[in-house]
């Protein structure tokens, strides 16, 4: 019986704590393509955008060993970063009423009407930004969003190498950062750039 996706992460997981850098870099590449575009359309620079990333990564690392105990890898990864990123716009001096308003919007227990919107049209631009892939990446974003699958598991899936299915991703990544930013802006675009993080179909 071949291992489910929840062991293989699971298992992955588990190397990183136990220190296997060859892990960690699996784990890198798994999951930093969605945190670079989060930061990427919330500074608009590139350059500091992988600076945080970078720094996120690093935190993750010198505090491995909690990674044995997580069930949902992708929601720590997230507020680990989403935490990071808020930290750094407040620091470098963005638009403090801006990050306000996008930190009440995430830590709101019950959604007001107007989140109830806001999350709407976002999850309805981002299902359009995904419809607009060709179809190999969208196969391959579909397959790591919907299925859960790592880059291994589609690779192996769909007969092609780690490192296609890598491009894909990276690729579907920036076109849907491109269709968000032709059609979103403020507020909007920052939950559509999270929701990318956390997106399943349901």
């Amino acid at each position: 019986m071949e291992p489910s996706v929840k062991d293989t992460t699971h298992s992955l997981l588990l190397r990183v704590a136990l220190g296997q850098e060859d892990a960690f870099r699996e784990f890198f590449h798994e999951y930093s393509g969605n945190i670079y575009t989060v930061a990427l359309m919330m500074t608009k620079s590139a350059v500091v955008a992988e600076d945080m990333v970078q720094e996120i990564f690093l935190k993750l690392w010198l505090n491995r060993a909690a990674l044995a105990e997580i069930d949902n890898i992708r929601g720590y990864i997230f507020i680990n970063a989403r935490n990071y990123i808020f930290n750094e716009l407040r620091k470098k001096s963005y638009d403090q009423h801006f990050t306000d308003d996008l930190l009440h919007f995430f830590s709101e227990t019950s959604a007001t009407p107007e989140q109830a919107l806001l999350q709407k049209e976002s999850g309805q631009l981002l299902k359009q930004a995904i419809d607009h892939l060709p179809t190999q990446q969208q196969h391959i974003y579909r397959l790591s969003r919907e299925e859960g699958l790592t880059q291994e598991e589609i690779a192996e899936r769909l007969h092609i190498s780690k490192h296609t299915v890598r491009n894909h991703m990276a690729q579907a990544l920036q076109n849907i950062r491109r269709f968000l930013e032709s059609r979103a802006s403020g507020l909007l675009l920052l939950i559509c750039a999270i929701e990318i993080f956390l997106w399943k179909k349901n």
